[in-house]
């Protein structure tokens, strides 16, 4: 939707085109490179501190609540 907005802007008007489009370049490069630094800070920390690893998934039987009786 923001490429079809920008290339939209841009046949309209040149300056506003350019300006969204120069927008969603940086935000996209923004998150890459926050992708790529956030990996390394992971790797370290999982090299760093052994098997200590961040995982998401269900949570085991002994970590639910007990159900309520009526």
């Amino acid at each position: 939707a923001l490429g079809l907005l920008s290339v939209k802007r841009m046949m309209t008007d040149t300056t506003d085109g350019i300006e969204g489009l120069s927008t969603a370049v940086f935000v996209f490069s923004s998150l890459a490179l926050g992708t790529l630094f956030g990996a390394s800070i992971y790797k370290w920390f999982t090299e760093r501190f052994g098997s200590w690893q961040l995982q998401a998934g269900r949570v085991d039987r002994t970590h639910r609540k007990k159900p309520t009786k009526k």
